[in-house]
C-alpha cells in the first residue's frame, strides 16, 4: 500500500523534524538543525504530493491533467533531499566545514547540486506512482536538453558528491578528538551498515530481482533516508548541545 511504501519518509518527517526543532531552538546558528528541518519539510511535502497525485488518478483524473504537477513535485523532492543530506554530512558534527579550504569544495558541490536538480526538473522521465496506476508524464520537459540530461555526467556527478561527502567525514575524523570522534563513529556505523545492505540488495537482485529491489530499497529508505539523519541529529543533541 502507499502508506507502507511511504512509512520511512513519514517517520523521517516526524522524527527528523522534531530533532531539527530541538536543535534550532537551543542553537539557532547551528546549520545542522536547519538542514534537518529542511529535510523533514521536503519529505513531508513529498509524501503529501504523492498522495494527492494518486488520489487524483484513483478519482478518475487523466495522467496528463493537473495530476502532472504533484507527481512532478514528488519525483523531484527526493533528489533535493538527497543533496541536503550531503550538506548535512559536510557540516556534521560541529556546524562548520572540516577546514577553510573545504569552502570551495562546498560551493562547487552546491553548484553541481543545482545543475542536477534543474536538469532532473526538465527531464523527460515520467513518474510511476504505483504499479497499478498509469505513468504520469512530466509537465516541464525540455526536449532540447534530453540528450544532455540522460548523459553520463548526470549519472556520475551524484556518485562524486557522495564520495566528496564521505571524504569530508574521513578528513574530519583524522583531526577529531574526544566528543567529536564519538559523534563521527555513530555516523560511520550507521552509514556503513546502510551501504552494505544496499550493495547486498543489488547483488541479490542479480539472482532474485524482486527480493533484491526490496532489500536495497528498504535499506535506502530506512538507512540512508531515515537512520543517518536521525543519527546525526541525536549525536548533536547528546554531545553537541
Amino acid at each position: 500500500s502507499p502508506y507502507t511504501t511511504q512509512a520511512p519518509w513519514i517517520a523521517n518527517a516526524i522524527i527528523v523534524g522534531a530533532l531539527g526543532i530541538l536543535i534550532t531552538t537551543r542553537r539557532g546558528r547551528h546549520p545542522i538543525g536547519w538542514l534537518l528541518l529542511a529535510i523533514a519539510l521536503g519529505n513531508a511535502t513529498d509524501v503529501l504530493a504523492d498522495f494527492i497525485a494518486m488520489r487524483g488518478l484513483l478519482g478518475g483524473a487523466h495522467a496528463g491533467s493537473w495530476v502532472e504537477w504533484p507527481a512532478w513535485f514528488y519525483s523531484q523532492a527526493g533528489g533535493v533531499g538527497a543533496f541536503l543530506l550531503v550538506f548535512l554530512i559536510f557540516f556534521f558534527p560541529t556546524g562548520r566545514l572540516p577546514s577553510p579550504r573545504w569552502r570551495w569544495i562546498a560551493w562547487a558541490a552546491f553548484i553541481v547540486s543545482l545543475v542536477l536538480v534543474a536538469g532532473a526538473a526538465v527531464g523527460p522521465a515520467s513518474t510511476q506512482l504505483s504499479p497499478r496506476l498509469p505513468n504520469v508524464p512530466s509537465p516541464l520537459v525540455v526536449p532540447a536538453l534530453s540528450g544532455l540530461i540522460s548523459g553520463a555526467i548526470f549519472t556520475v556527478a551524484p556518485l562524486v558528491l557522495v564520495a566528496v561527502a564521505l571524504s569530508a567525514v574521513i578528513a574530519r575524523f583524522r583531526k577529531s578528538r574526544d566528543v567529536e570522534r564519538i559523534q563521527l563513529r555513530w555516523f560511520a556505523v550507521v552509514a556503513v551498515v546502510s551501504l552494505v545492505v544496499v550493495v547486498a540488495g543489488f547483488a541479490v537482485g542479480a539472482f532474485n530481482g524482486p527480493l533484491g529491489n526490496e532489500l536495497s530499497g528498504g535499506a535506502f529508505a530506512l538507512g540512508l533516508g531515515l537512520a543517518i539523519p536521525v543519527t546525526i541529529g541525536l549525536a548533536v543533541m547528546k554531545y553537541g548541545l
